[in-house]
């Protein structure tokens, strides 16, 4: 005859967790058929190896828990009539959403959603290269402009043509040519 230890069930704390699907297995209950989920906790120090069970009615309708899991799970939209083989998620990495439930038996967890993995962490970008005094001072001096002066150039060239050229600066208003040394009369 065997010899069985008690055991005790530890609850994982609610929060969400690298995990990939290690089993799904059909079953009957008292709603209809249901699909048992067994999922696999992945890369957490305190957690990793730990199973997770979450139980998904067989319906594959478009608002259904499955039909939305696999959707995350492989990228795809499915049409009515589209077929799906549960084997061609297994294995697959993705991450879990856990809350903990207080029952009878004590807590226990409950998947909220199952999301896409983790990516990878884009490559950062490059660093701008170092710009020297010389040539802050030289962008800011001389800007660069896709074709011809700068807008405000134009203008004032523009305007320039447009007024009459004013009278030399020696030219003096109050000088009527009768006064000597070009005085003022007063």
């Amino acid at each position: 005859m065997p010899v069985l230890t008690a055991t005790d069930f530890r609850a994982i704390p609610a929060g969400e967790y690298q995990a990939r699907i290690r089993r799904i297995e059909p079953g009957e209950g008292t709603y209809g058929p249901y699909l048992k989920f067994e999922f696999e906790i992945m890369n957490d120090p305190d957690y990793a190896g730990e199973i997770i069970f979450a139980l998904a009615s067989e319906t594959f309708s478009p608002k259904s828990k499955l039909r939305g899991w696999v959707q995350t799970l492989t990228g795809r939209t499915f049409e009515e009539g589209d077929p799906f083989d549960t084997d061609d998620i297994l294995r697959l990495p993705c991450r879990i959403s856990l809350t903990v439930e207080s029952t009878e038996g004590g807590e226990r967890n409950k998947v909220i959603s199952v999301l896409p993995p983790n990516r990878p962490p884009k490559a950062p970008k490059p660093a701008p290269a170092q710009t020297t005094r010389q040539q802050t001072y030289a962008a800011a001096v001389n800007p660069p402009h896709a074709a011809g002066p700068p807008p405000a150039t134009q203008a004032t060239r523009s305007q320039a043509r447009r007024q009459p050229t004013p009278p030399p600066e020696d030219d003096n208003p109050f000088d009527d040519g009768q006064t000597a040394g070009g005085d003022a009369p007063f």
